[in-house]
């Protein structure tokens, strides 16, 4: 069976406009561009290519009837003649002034695993430039967009923080190209290909179709596809590529060179001057019509016996939604592109600031009636950051204030709320406090867990919710102060295999979900930290290890909520940071694993401990965890883009610049087979002669009376006949005297006879 094959490509955009100079393989591209955008701007400028050229040729005036030229036939001419002088440039320098596969694709999975650089081929189209084909071979056993190839993808039409626009002035949009098609098959975007667009979520569900017809006399479809072999002998034939090779004949005849677009014989050669792009782009309007018997057999192309059409049903939304802050790639990515950015935005900070460098301090203190707190705030030499917190014993109130260069003193009575806030040039330590007490909160600890091997993906059932696609517990992957560990060495029973703690909790009473009732005294503590996230669901799908944070006082392992009438609910268990002690905890991990941490170990120090352990357990799983030397390479783990909107990433200066440029730039695709059956459709002889035959031997039987035996024997007959009359010997028939005479002589015989035998006696 035949694999299906995805390609995709930047919409007319060939090369990054920021490669060109005026020297250098792409001097001549960077001329015709910079004569093309000032005929646009109607400035003065020599014209080279024939931009803007009126002739008083017949062929050239059924394109411009009104001897004018239009931005539409200009911009035409423009992406022929790129395509033109594309042509010249070899290969290495067309790859380097192309986009890098990074630089298109932020973030990939297919069926909930990730995809990356390693599973795209990249190739050079003649219109598009540098394309990527997903050529990894995976089996597909559900229907759907979990199982289906998911991407998010930059156009890159300007880039953050310089805000330089990098589109070619011919590109007219921005979109990504695709094309889905048969292993084997040519890949034509014009043809069979489609479009998706910047601030859209592209969903492309698939079907796929067998059509087979037939030849002569029933029908005029071909098999051997003789028409295009000469210049696609290597592809399937298809009408398209027939009417192609038609195009690339003509062209040789009219034009004495060939399109670029299209592939060329031995001893032919690409057109390269204006007046080629001129004869290219006006070539079918120098033959006979259609309709005409020279229109008809000029290219003479049939469709083909037997082909596949992938049918597709295209469905957009609005991506990004107008608050959604981008998370893109994987922890490992967001790990290389931190470390490429020499560690990113040092101190903590909130990835809802719009100013990450230049950051609001803002806090905000209730207090309960008739309690009276006094906070004092000093000057820390050293910093010039004032920060202080003071708790008033058995009022459960605590307050926290940060301000730069000056002392404050600040006092709260009942029902008074007091928020202060300051901007900063540098990020100043913070002091946060909860119902439970005051707790200084450094900046956490964020780490990344790149497990587990492909060898143990198969560890993770099969379900939306264990993936990154699922936009709620999907997080759980992506967040940077959270570790999902997958598979060994966690040894969790529940659907999705995989234990998740806080690398560093935000705060001591810091808890992953919601519960869906709460006793309503201490309803504040039931916020869950990820948006959204109910803990009947996500405790149902993953284990959750407390590790420095509280938990409820009551069972809330599996998610189920307490009941609303108890007080314990309102009550938080603390516990410990010492990582021996999950072994005493009975938590979902291998016991060999655990006896490796000890109490000095971190909770990224395990997620390190864990890659390594996951990787020699599929490796060898006879070896129980423990590390042995491999053979194979690491798993390829790709820059994501320009990464998430989140304050520690450099390449963002806040949430909202962040997420208006994904919607200038970004787009998500998912393309999947909506059902897995092949549908055939065979066309067959309306009228066969074995029905005719049939047809008049019933109608004989139903008119006539006959049947099979009677056409036999009426046939016999008439044989017979024809044998008696030309092949048999004539008779000569007797008068009536000689018969009389015979007869008298018979009688006188038989008289005599009778005689002597009476003398005898």
């Amino acid at each position: 069976m035949k694999r299906s094959v995805v390609k995709f490509a930047l919409s007319h955009f060939p090369l990054i406009h920021d490669s060109f100079s005026t020297a250098g393989p792409y001097a001549e591209i960077g001329k015709l561009l910079r004569q093309y955008a000032l005929i646009e701007n109607k400035q003065p400028t020599a014209d080279d290519y024939g931009l803007n050229l009126v002739s008083n040729r017949a062929w050239l005036l059924a394109e411009h009837a009104f001897q004018t030229i239009s931005r539409l036939q200009r911009q035409k001419r423009a992406r022929v003649i790129l395509r033109l002088l594309m042509a010249q440039l070899t290969d290495a320098d067309r790859f380097a002034a192309g986009y890098k596969f990074t630089e298109i694709v932020t973030e990939c999975t297919f069926a909930g695993e990730t995809c990356t650089s390693a599973d795209f081929t990249p190739f050079l189209h003649p219109e598009y430039g540098v394309c990527f084909t997903f050529n990894g071979e995976r089996t597909i056993a559900k229907v759907g967009k979990v199982e289906g190839l998911r991407m998010l993808m930059t156009v890159n039409q300007d880039t953050p923080l310089e805000g330089i626009f990098d589109f070619m002035p011919t590109t007219d949009s921005a979109t990504v190209w695709g094309v889905i098609y048969d292993e084997g098959d040519y890949p034509d975007f014009l043809k069979n290909g489609f479009r998706a667009g910047v601030q859209t979520q592209s969903f492309v569900a698939l079907s796929k179709t067998y059509h087979s017809r037939l030849e002569k006399p029933y029908g005029t479809c071909t098999e051997d596809g003789s028409s295009a072999a000469e210049y696609y002998g290597n592809y399937t034939y298809t009408i398209n590529l027939c009417q192609h090779a038609c195009l690339q004949r003509l062209a040789a005849e009219k034009c004495g060179c060939v399109d670029p677009l299209y592939p060329k014989l031995a001893n032919e050669t690409y057109c390269t001057t204006g007046a080629n792009m001129l004869c290219l782009i006006t070539l079918t309007y120098d033959t006979k019509p259609a309709t005409s018997k020279d229109g008809k057999t000029m290219c003479d192309c049939q469709m083909p016996c037997n082909y596949v059409v992938y049918d597709k049903s295209i469905s957009n939304s609005v991506y990004p939604s107008a608050k959604y802050k981008v998370a893109a790639g994987t922890q490992a990515q967001r790990g290389v592109l931190i470390k490429d950015q020499n560690g990113g935005r040092k101190g903590a900070g909130s990835d809802d600031w719009n100013d990450y460098d230049n950051p609001p301090t803002t806090t905000t203190t209730t207090a309960r009636p008739t309690v009276s707190v006094q906070v004092t705030t000093t000057t820390t030499p050293s910093s010039g950051v004032i920060t202080g917190s003071t708790t008033t014993p058995g009022s459960g109130i605590a307050t926290s204030t940060t301000t730069a260069g000056s002392a404050t003193t600040t006092t709260l009575s009942s029902h008074e709320v007091i928020t202060t806030e300051a901007r900063s040039s540098s990020t100043a330590s913070t002091a946060t406090s909860s119902i439970m007490g005051t707790t200084s909160t450094a900046q956490p600890e964020q780490c990344s867990y790149q497990g587990p091997p492909s060898s143990g993906a198969t560890a993770t059932r099969s379900s939306k919710l264990c993936t990154t696609i699922d936009p709620i517990y999907g997080k759980l992957f992506t967040d940077p102060n959270i570790v999902a560990i997958r598979g060994y060495p966690c040894t969790s029973k529940k659907t999705c295999n995989t234990c998740f703690y806080f690398s560093n909790p935000p705060s001591n009473d810091t808890f992953p979900c919601k519960f869906v009732t709460y006793p309503y005294d201490c309803r504040d503590q039931n916020n869950g930290y990820l948006d959204g996230a109910l803990c009947d669901i996500l405790l149902a799908q993953y284990d959750f290890i407390p590790i420095g944070t509280t938990v409820p006082d009551f069972d809330w392992t599996m998610g189920a909520s307490p009941s609303i009438v108890t007080d314990e609910a309102c009550t938080r268990i603390a516990t410990s940071t010492d990582l021996t002690k999950l072994k005493d905890a009975k938590a979902p991990f291998d016991s060999a694993f655990l006896d490796t941490l000890n109490s000095s170990t971190s909770p990224c120090q395990m997620a390190k401990l864990a890659l390594d352990a996951a990787d020699a357990y599929y490796s060898n799983p006879s070896s129980g965890g423990k590390r042995k030397k491999r053979d194979a390479a690491p798993a390829v783990v790709d820059m994501p883009g320009y990464g998430s909107c989140e304050y520690a990433n450099k390449n963002f200066k806040g949430k909202e610049e962040c997420i208006a440029w994904y919607k200038r730039n970004g787009l998500m695709v998912h393309i999947y087979f909506e059902k897995l059956e092949t549908q055939s459709y065979t066309q067959g002889a309306t009228y066969p002669l074995v029905a005719l035959i049939s047809d008049i031997s019933g109608h004989a039987g139903l008119w006539l009376g006959m049947s099979v035996i009677s056409v036999v024997e009426l046939i016999g007959l008439i044989f017979m006949c024809f044998n008696c009359l030309f092949c048999g010997k004539k008779i000569k028939l007797p008068n009536k005297e000689e018969i009389k005479k015979e007869a008298e002589e018979r009688e006188r015989g038989r008289a005599a006879r009778a005689a002597d035998s009476a003398g005898s006696d």
